[in-house]
């Protein structure tokens, strides 16, 4: 917080690859020759735009800081396979530039080994989270998605982050490549998880127990889906400590 006025927090990588996509202008020359060029300043002007918009749903002085991902993702290191499949995806030309013009043009935060998710989820208690990532309803807090502006700012409060979880838990993730567990999806999910809160991490374990996978492997899956809050990381010395189910 700033005199007491919410920080608006930012997941800065979605305008950040926007912007950088939006500028890419494909050309012709011939029925052979293409070429594929960037305009810096016109991926400026687009991610400017994209944060003036979210800017313009909240008061003047709020003040705003731009969380961006950094490298070496720490979920690798338990699941090399996380976001592998996104490898082979080409960046855009002026992503690297861009971040760069943009983390000395604004307020902005990046430590290594972190996502940009989970720096919103760290500093979650000093404003609001501003994200279209749905993982983000695993951090209890405030929450803004952009995308649906109208729904205003919405509270998540901690036993349906803790719903959330292990619903992505069970669910998995095919966008960041990690399975969840097999054969369970949405419907299948929210029926195994109409328990008292504290019964869900149980029935999580018991579901994967009955696909054959074992405890340590289901951990790792719930540790895939867990966007980091303040019990997980401690920012000032960059310590990581995996989450561990508490009634069990």
């Amino acid at each position: 917080m700033t005199e007491d006025l919410p920080l608006l927090l930012i997941d800065a990588d979605v305008p950040l690859y926007k912007a950088s996509f939006a500028s890419e202008i494909e050309t012709e020359w011939d029925d052979d020759l293409w070429t594929l060029h960037s305009d810096l300043g016109t991926a400026k002007e687009i991610f400017e735009q994209e944060i003036e918009a979210i800017r313009a749903e909240f008061p003047d002085d709020f003040p705003i800081l731009l969380c961006f991902s950094g490298s070496n993702n720490w979920r690798n290191t338990i699941y090399p396979e996380y976001k592998a499949n996104r490898k082979k995806n080409r960046k855009p030309i002026v992503l690297s530039p861009l971040k760069e013009w943009a983390m000395k043009t604004y307020d902005s935060k990046v430590v290594d080994t972190l996502e940009a998710d989970d720096l919103l989820g760290l500093l979650s208690e000093e404003g609001i989270m501003i994200s279209v990532d749905k993982d983000l309803k695993t951090v209890a807090g405030l929450h803004f998605n952009p995308n649906y502006p109208e729904d205003g700012i919405t509270e998540i409060t901690p036993e349906y982050a803790h719903y959330n979880h292990m619903f992505q838990t069970l669910c998995g993730d095919s966008t960041d490549g990690y399975k969840g567990c097999p054969s369970v999806g949405p419907k299948t999910a929210a029926k195994i998880l109409d328990v008292p809160t504290e019964d869900m991490w149980v029935a999580v374990l018991e579901t994967f127990a009955s696909k054959g996978i074992e405890y340590d492997e289901a951990l790792v899956q719930a540790r895939l889906a867990r966007i980091l809050r303040g019990s997980d990381y401690i920012l000032s010395s960059n310590t990581l400590k995996l989450w561990k189910p508490a009634n069990v």
